[in-house]
């Protein structure tokens, strides 16, 4: 079931411009020193060529053990490369091939963005589930994970259910067209759980209720916000980020302050904003509040 609503009213939303810092080290001025921050372990680097298998390493999510933090996992995307599990010293557990959705009409995947759902119901136990946005099939996949974590052979499992609905295309062939699932967030709150979504070259935000059953975890309810592209001046004119044709802009990095409800989106080339989302305790009207 899929709606789709106006833009949220101004009044609800709130751009944060964050401007770069100044501080200088010993400039003598009062500034703060600055810290310099460095890796203590790295990840086997992923090579975006036919020969790396395109695999372009993006936006990692961990997922913490319950009891021991070492056997905590990294997971990250790795577009047309699939996914990658790596251990908490940066060692590769798993690697996952971006296979076709479970549709009828499925093409092998391209994983943009991932984040973690702790506890769902999954076959009748609790499971933690690694959320992932994909760009050549328009949907959500969904990967059980083991809660031997870093100790298990397969951290990893697919379990997205089949016939997922397209999150922002009318067809097939309107998903050719790449603008598609891109940046994507989890929110959990009053026993629900959602995942928010933005869409490539567009404004639109999409939000999805994520629930379980037989054939495996899917989501439902489907809606979308539309962001503002272009912005009035103080002088009159009209400020347009993205001068791309048929392109706006897009938003990506996403996250969600799960004690307040609060969105928090970033816009390229405009900004922060800070969306106070509506109660999850409904299933509906999520925009709309």
């Amino acid at each position: 079931m899929r709606r789709r609503f106006a833009a949220l009213p101004a009044a609800l939303l709130l751009l944060s411009l964050l401007a770069p810092a100044t501080a200088v080290a010993g400039d003598g001025g009062g500034h703060r020193p600055t810290a310099t921050v460095t890796t203590s372990v790295e990840t086997p680097p992923l090579y975006d060529d036919e020969a790396g298998g395109s695999a372009s390493g993006d936006d990692p999510a961990i997922w913490v053990h319950p009891k021991n933090s070492n056997r905590s996992l990294v997971v990250t995307t790795a577009k047309e490369g699939g996914l990658r599990v790596y251990s908490v010293a940066a060692t590769e557990l798993q690697s996952l091939a971006a296979a076709p959705a479970p549709r009828a009409d499925g093409v092998p995947g391209r994983y943009n963005n991932v984040d973690i759902a702790y506890g769902l119901d999954v076959a009748g136990r609790k499971t933690d589930v690694a959320v992932v946005s994909d760009r050549y099939n328009d949907q959500i996949r969904f990967f059980a994970i083991d809660p031997a974590g870093a100790k298990a052979a397969r951290p990893l499992t697919e379990v997205t259910a089949p016939e997922l609905e397209f999150l922002f295309s009318l067809d097939r062939e309107t998903v050719a067209e790449d603008q598609t699932a891109y940046g994507l967030t989890v929110y959990q709150r009053h026993g629900r759980t959602f995942a928010v979504v933005t869409q490539e070259g567009s404004t639109d935000i999409a939000t999805a209720r994520i629930t379980t059953g037989p054939d495996g975890v899917g989501y439902t309810d489907v809606e979308h916000l539309a962001m503002p592209g272009e912005f009035p001046l103080p002088d009159g004119t009209t400020w347009v980020p993205c001068e791309e044709p048929g392109v706006e802009p897009q938003l990506e990095g996403l996250a969600v302050d799960r004690r307040t409800g609060t969105l928090y989106a970033t816009q390229e080339d405009v900004g922060l904003w800070r969306v106070p989302l509506p109660s999850a305790r409904a299933s509906r009207g999520w925009w709309t509040g």
